[in-house]
Formats: structure tokens, sequence, C-alpha cells
């Protein structure tokens, strides 16, 4: 063990990815048949300050303690340490106190054989221990991004390599339904893997049947459902989804706000149609995607202010699946559509008419054919 790092500090909010690397480091610091009596875990939740001290206490008595029997170097997982950032206990002197004294003991090697992993949520980067954590030993970081595309890219990766370790492949537009049915998770995303490569055992390649066949939908992407039968024009099938989100009791105002953003994109994406700045191409397999152009970099900021993300970084298939939506609706057409929104929405507010039968009345004004 000698020839591996001390102390191990993984942190970040995709707890998935977290604890799958945790467990192979922990299994690459020590044979499974050890770990009986070789790797120790200590619980790192604390919700007051005497809880937070008394797992700082925990984790220092284990590290300077020797291994049981023969057992040379333990493994001590100070697992999800919940006060190294905010919240109550982080901001108590005692706790900061206590912390700066661990950090000491982590520096001066006092832990002997035995080697540290820390895994938290969240870490103060400008704390001692972080950086002490950076300079000298090692830090794994599990974050999810901020940024809505960066999201999406990081939930792609996870998809893709999810499908490579079960030898199988997908195109693009099975990847783009996939995501929209799952979500971003990345627990969600590898357990819903594991469902289609059950499914499809025995062949390579998975289908967009077998993504409607196998996956489950979460009430968002049920949602997205909703977005997509109003994008389309399909006033039948907005019908039969906006009565699916009632029996799963999803409040209609979170609905008509949900409708509110589909209308705002597509306006977009009207603009840029009508502007020249946005096309459709042919894609891998005949699918349409979208194709960025011919606007100057002072309409590029407004469309990345827009869009909340730079054009060029949303999925082409994804783009393409909106430019082919605002072809269905003019422009006069989607600013119409936008009043009746904020119409109804002002509606459930303050009329007594059932909230059902404004939202019904909204997605079938919304969608009457006999208007372009």
């Amino acid at each position: 063990m000698s020839s591996k790092k001390r102390v191990y500090l993984l942190a970040g909010d995709d707890e998935f990815p977290l604890n799958v690397a945790t467990r192979k480091l922990i299994n690459e610091l020590m044979p499974e048949h050890e770990q009986t009596f070789g790797l120790e875990i200590i619980d790192g939740r604390a919700g007051t300050v005497d809880e937070a001290i008394t797992s700082l206490k925990r984790c220092e008595e284990a590290l300077v303690t020797p291994g049981f029997l023969s057992v040379q170097g333990k493994v001590i997982w100070w697992r999800d340490v919940s006060f190294l950032a905010d919240g109550q206990p982080a901001q108590s002197e005692s706790v900061r106190t206590q912390v700066k004294a661990f950090t000491g003991i982590l520096a001066g090697g006092d832990g002997g054989e035995n080697t540290l992993i820390v895994t938290t949520p969240k870490i103060d980067r400008r704390s001692t221990l972080f950086k002490l954590c950076a300079d000298r030993f090692e830090v794994r970081e599990f974050g999810i991004p901020e940024k809505a595309y960066l999201a999406e890219q990081q939930a792609q990766k996870a998809f893709r390599e999810g499908l490579r370790a079960h030898g199988l492949q997908a195109k693009t537009e099975v990847e783009v339904l996939f995501l929209g049915r799952v979500g971003m998770d990345s627990r969600q995303i590898a357990n819903e893997v594991e469902k289609l490569a059950l499914f499809v055992k025995g062949r390579a390649t998975v289908g967009a049947d077998d993504v409607e066949a196998i996956t489950s939908t979460s009430a968002t992407s049920v949602m997205w459902d909703l977005q997509d039968a109003v994008g389309e024009r399909d006033l039948a099938r907005a019908l039969r989804i906006f009565q699916d989100l009632l029996a799963r009791k999803e409040s209609p105002i979170g609905v008509v706000v949900s409708i509110f953003g589909r209308v705002r994109d597509l306006l977009l994406y009207r603009e840029a149609l009508d502007r020249g700045w946005v096309r459709l191409t042919d894609g891998y397999g005949g699918s349409k995607q979208a194709e960025w152009k011919g606007f100057s970099p002072e309409d590029e900021k407004i469309l990345t202010a827009a869009l909340k993300r730079p054009p060029r970084a949303i999925h082409p298939f994804a783009a393409g699946k909106l430019t082919r939506q605002a072809q269905r609706y003019t422009l006069p057409k989607l600013k119409s559509n936008q009043k009746l929104v904020l119409a109804a929405h002002e509606k459930l507010v303050s009329s007594s008419i059932p909230q059902p039968v404004i939202i019904e009345m909204l997605l079938i004004r919304m969608m009457n054919s006999s208007e372009s």
C-alpha cells in the first residue's frame, strides 16, 4: 500500500459515479478478502455541530490506530462528509478548529500505513484540507455541471460508456430519445442501460423501439412529451399526455409553465429560421439535424443569452427537432400562443373554471389548424 497515495478526496454531487469510483478504489487498495478487518467506514453525515465533531474525532482515531490482526495498514472510508463547505456545522468555529487540527494530522503523516478516503458532496476549495489534498495527495471531482449543455454532454458520455460496457451501440437519435425519456441523472442512466442490455440480449444494437418498450419515464419526461406534442401541433396526443400528467398529480400551473417554455423556444427558432440563422440538414441515418450559420458575433451573443447556451453547443438532433417544430407555426401564431398561455396562467389562479378545463381549452386554441 506504500506505493499508493495516503489520502484520496472524492468530491461532487454526482453521487453514482462517485460511489462507483470509491468502491473501485477501495478494491485497488485492499483485496476484498482483507476488507472485513481492514476497511473501516466512518459516517460523515452531520446535522449538528456535536455530530460533526464526533465524526471528525472518530475519523482521527481510526487514522492513527493500527490495522487489526495481520492487516498491514487499514483503509478508512470517511463517507458522505456533509460539513466541509456549507451548512450550520461548517460555520461553527469549533468545527473549523477541529477540521484544521485534522488537516495537520494528515500533513504530518501521523496515519502510518493507513490510507484515508474522503467522499463528500461538496468541499470549500479554499480550505486547507482541499489545498493539502490537491498539493500532496489526490483529488477526484464528480460534480454535475451547472450549465445545461455541459450536463447534457456528461449524460451523453454516461450513456455511451454504459452501452460500451455491455458491448452495445446506438444511433444518435436513439441516444436523444433515451436521454429525453430517462433524464440526466447518472444513476438512472446506469439503471436504464442495464435494463436495455437485458432486453436486447443477443443483439449488438439498441433501437428506438427498445428504448420506448423498456425504459421508465419520469414525470419530467412525460412533460417533455407534452411539449413535443405542442411543438408537433398534435392535439390528440397532447390531450392524452395531459390526462396522464393529471393522473400523476402534476400541478396544472407546472403544466402551463412547461408549455410556456416550449412556446418561448419555438419563437426563438422561428425567428432564427426567418433570419436564415438555422436550417435543417440530413444527419446520420437520414435524420434531420440543425445547422447554425449566417449570424454575426453580436447576433451570436444575443442567441446565446436567449437559448442559455451557445447555439452550436446544442445537440444538432435536439436542435433539429425544435427547428422542425418551429416550421409548423408562423411567427404571428406563436406570438398569439404566448398570449394564450399567459392568459391561461392568470385564469388558473383567479378563475372558478376547473383547472383541467382551462388547460384543455388552451391546447385546443393553441393548435387550432384553421390558424396559421
